[in-house]
């Protein structure tokens, strides 16, 4: 779902550069040989534990990588930000440093 939002936001039929759609994040490690071909890697992953674990992982694998979830830190993922669903106040990813 969060890539069918990613087209719609962006008001494409589909998509002008390649895409690695992922069902899972244990998928990762089959695409991880992949990603290191590419000039720059961008990411729409959720805004959980999981999802910032695997932004970690690819930083140390992709040469240049950005994090585009930045975007939508108030909202689960891509799908909920296109929704309008946001997070409980508790669950917001703040930016920031902690005294």
């Amino acid at each position: 779902m969060d890539y069918l939002s990613f087209l719609t936001i962006k008001n494409w039929q589909q998509s002008k550069t390649d895409v690695i759609v992922l069902n899972s994040l244990s998928n990762l490690p089959k695409i991880k040989n992949l990603l290191t071909a590419y000039g720059s890697v961008a990411t729409f992953l959720d805004n959980d534990d999981a999802g910032k674990r695997t932004v970690q992982e690819l930083q140390s694998v992709c040469k240049n990588f950005s994090d585009q979830s930045e975007f939508y830190t108030k909202h689960k993922d891509m799908n909920d930000y296109l929704c309008g669903k946001k997070l409980p106040p508790e669950k917001q990813v703040r930016k920031g440093f902690k005294l």
